[in-house]
């Protein structure tokens, strides 16, 4: 059987959905005995599937930034290109479909959030997928989501029968299950020079950031905490309000951005850190968190209902709009080391649960499962 994949969204510095795609692709290919890939990306696509014998990988001239060139060659060139490449099934786990393609088609949905909460994504981003998630979703013949929440909202939001939906669960990469070496000179990199509290992920409003400020702040003068909060990621969508926000409290030498983070760095990262907190409003998994609790980091998030199903008894969970509810929690685990080991130990313990190989076999079969229905 030939797959063809759209792997349009993955940059050339990719965060939590392209590392999600690129990942399942790469686990898809490991997985499979006798299948064959034609991977169509972006000319920043990765070159980790090149030398696989199984796998193609056709790159287009633009760069994964380019939304309008993105969305014009996909819906007016892929479709020319699945009919030439002669692929008997699609697979488009970036939330939308390219044109028309004459195959069965498998869509993989992350999450709703732009449909739930545009005012927290780019108004383009959220015209976009107003318009194209639920017209891709109503032509899917198989729709995988990461998290039984997001599978509730799929069939909910986008009204598509729940027997179209699959959960596949996404991972962690091997690289945390390892104890690191060099923290101290990935720490020094960065310009941290003390203890401190992490997170990581785009800087943008759904990560409730504004909210983590204020707690950090308001911890640090109610415990007296000697911790820095360290916040690893690029800036995005109003990130100048909270620069203004960390300004306005007057913190501004108490909080590190480093920008984007090279994956090699991020174990230390994390394993040098004494919290890691991730209080987004909304998920569609969080593979950040799962990250810190294989590394051995205590981890604070918020209630977001995906986020409470992969990260189970192995984080403390917070409402995200509570500020009161988020410095409690961080003066918690900063200041009472037995339940940080504890909670740091049973996050260990959840986040090994989860494994991309069988997050790529899992995936490989429902798109055999498409495949097998038109036949």
């Amino acid at each position: 059987m030939r797959i063809g994949i759209d792997a349009h969204l993955v940059k050339a510095q990719p965060t939590g959905v392209g590392k999600a795609i690129t990942r399942t692709i790469e686990a898809m290919v490991g997985a499979s005995d006798g299948d064959e890939f034609v991977v169509y990306g972006n000319r920043e696509f990765p070159a980790v599937l090149d030398a696989k014998a199984n796998c193609r990988v056709v790159r287009s001239p633009f760069i994964a930034g380019s939304r309008v060139l993105r969305v014009l060659h996909e819906r007016f060139r892929m479709p020319g290109h699945v009919l030439r490449d002669h692929v008997d099934v699609f697979y488009a786990p970036g939330y939308v479909f390219p044109g028309d393609v004459l195959v069965p088609m498998v869509l993989g949905i992350f999450d709703v959030n732009a449909l739930k909460s545009p005012g927290r994504v780019r108004p383009e981003t959220a015209r976009y997928y107003r318009i194209a998630m639920p017209a891709a979703a109503q032509r899917a013949s198989r729709i995988v989501a990461p998290t039984r929440v997001v599978a509730g909202e799929i069939e909910a939001l986008l009204e598509v029968p729940g027997e179209r939906i699959r959960v596949v669960p996404l991972a962690a990469d091997e690289r945390f299950r390892k104890p690191p070496g060099g923290v101290a000179g990935v720490k020094g990199k960065y310009g941290i020079d003390s203890s401190y509290i992490l997170f990581v992920g785009n800087i943008e409003p759904n990560k409730n950031l504004s909210r983590l400020v204020q707690a950090f702040f308001a911890a640090r003068l109610n415990k007296r905490l000697p911790h820095r909060l360290v916040l690893v990621g690029k800036k995005r969508h109003r990130a100048t309000r909270l620069a203004a926000l960390i300004r306005q409290l007057g913190c501004e030498e108490q909080v590190v951005f480093t920008g984007y983070a090279p994956d090699e760095d991020l174990p230390a990262l994390y394993s040098g850190a004494d919290l890691f907190v991730y209080p987004s409003h909304a998920e569609g998994f969080g593979i950040p968190p799962l990250e810190a609790m294989l590394c051995g980091t205590p981890v604070v998030t918020s209630e977001d209902g995906a986020v409470v199903e992969v990260t189970g008894d192995g984080a403390l969970h917070v409402p995200a709009g509570e500020l009161a509810a988020l410095r409690q929690a961080i003066e918690k685990v900063l200041m009472e080391k037995r339940f940080a080991a504890e909670l740091a130990r049973r996050g260990r313990e959840v986040a090994q649960r989860y494994d991309w190989a069988e997050t790529g076999r899992q995936t490989l079969a429902i798109i055999r499962e498409a495949a097998g229905e038109r036949r």
